[in-house]
C-alpha cells in the first residue's frame, strides 16, 4: 500500500522545486526519475520513485448488471452481461424474463440457451424441467 503524500502548504501557488542544473525535466534536485504523468517537478518532491494509484468510478460489470435488472433497462443489463466472464445461471434467467417483458426477438433463442445450460449445471429431475419449459413458453411474446 502506497504511504499518503503529504502536500507542502505553499502547492497551490505553483511553486515547484527546481529542476537540475542540466536541464534534465525527468529528474528533480534531490531527487529521482519520475515516470508519472504528473509534471516531474512536482511528482519528484513528494515521491521517488513516483507511485500513483488511479481509482474509477465506474462500476463492476456485476453491479452495472443488477442495477440494470433493478430497472428493468435491457440494453444496459445486456451491455454488463457481456462484460462479465460467466454470467451466473439466476442472473441468466432474470435476463430472459427481461427479455420476455421488452417483447425482444432474442427471447427464444435466450430462453433455449438458458435451457440448456439449465440441464448442463442443475441436473433437474424431468418433471421439474417440464415444469421450467412451459413457464418459460408462457413468457413468450405474443406479438412476434
Amino acid at each position: 500500500m502506497a504511504t499518503p503524500v503529504s502536500f507542502p502548504s505553499d502547492w497551490h501557488q505553483g511553486k515547484t522545486p527546481p529542476l537540475k542544473e542540466d536541464g534534465d525535466s525527468s529528474t528533480v534536485a534531490g531527487h529521482g526519475p519520475c515516470s508519472s504523468t504528473l509534471t516531474p517537478a512536482v511528482c519528484g518532491k513528494f515521491s521517488t520513485p513516483c507511485e500513483h494509484t488511479f481509482v474509477t468510478a465506474e462500476a463492476h460489470a456485476q453491479v452495472r448488471f443488477r442495477r440494470a435488472i433493478e430497472r428493468r433497462a435491457l440494453w444496459a443489463a445486456e451491455d454488463a452481461a457481456r462484460e462479465l466472464p460467466n454470467l451466473p445461471l439466476e442472473d441468466a434467467l432474470q435476463l430472459v424474463h427481461l427479455y420476455a417483458e421488452r417483447g425482444s426477438p432474442k427471447y427464444e433463442k435466450a430462453a433455449l440457451r438458458w435451457l440448456e445450460r439449465y440441464l448442463a449445471e442443475s441436473s433437474p429431475r424431468l418433471q421439474h424441467f417440464g415444469e421450467v419449459t412451459a413457464s418459460l413458453a408462457e413468457l413468450e411474446p405474443l406479438d412476434r
